[in-house]
């Protein structure tokens, strides 16, 4: 039995790297998570003889889960006229592992970056100059953490001072 053991701990210590280990965590770059440009041309005005409240803009998003970091469907970001905003999904989850040999994994935090132009949509794109810039933050996660129905919401004072200017809007939704 003990010539076994021997064995054993000889073959396990023959298979040992004998390079040095690096303990540093690689935090990935966010541009390695981004996710398609979807572009929207803002609604006809509808206001209403009671309130000059409308909501200019409707994201619909797909699902989308790059490399283990997990942003389900159905997903939206609503904008109002006034900058109110609104952004929800069914699920997020963050499952990407960051720690090399060891389970681990860094923070990440799901967004959606909007740009707002004061031009129509040509050929696809957006035209024209960018009124404001704006990101609308989901929620953020620790690695092996997942939520249902994940929602946030605000008020942007930019978009309701730029609101007769906004024409088109661009996201992009992001892990950061």
């Amino acid at each position: 039995m003990f010539s076994l053991l021997a064995v054993a701990a000889m073959s396990s210590h023959a298979q040992a790297p004998t390079g040095q280990v690096s303990f540093e965590r690689q935090r990935s770059a966010p541009e390695q998570a981004r996710d398609v440009t979807v572009v929207v041309p803002m609604a006809p005005t509808v206001k209403s003889q009671y309130t000059a409240l409308y909501q200019m803009f409707s994201f619909q998003f797909s699902s989308w889960a790059p490399n283990s970091l997990h942003w389900d469907a159905p997903s939206n970001l609503n904008i109002q006229s006034d900058g109110s905003w609104y952004i929800y999904s069914r699920r997020l989850a963050n499952f990407r592992r960051t720690g090399g040999f060891f389970d681990t994994g860094d923070t990440f935090t799901a967004l959606a970056n909007v740009t707002f132009y004061d031009g129509p949509v040509v050929n696809g794109q957006c035209s024209g100059s960018v009124v404001h810039s704006r990101d609308f933050v989901l929620r953020s996660l620790d690695y092996k953490h997942e939520y249902a129905d994940v929602a946030n919401r605000g008020t942007d004072p930019q978009i309701a001072a730029n609101e007769s200017k906004i024409r088109c809007g661009s996201v992009t939704r992001w892990w950061r």
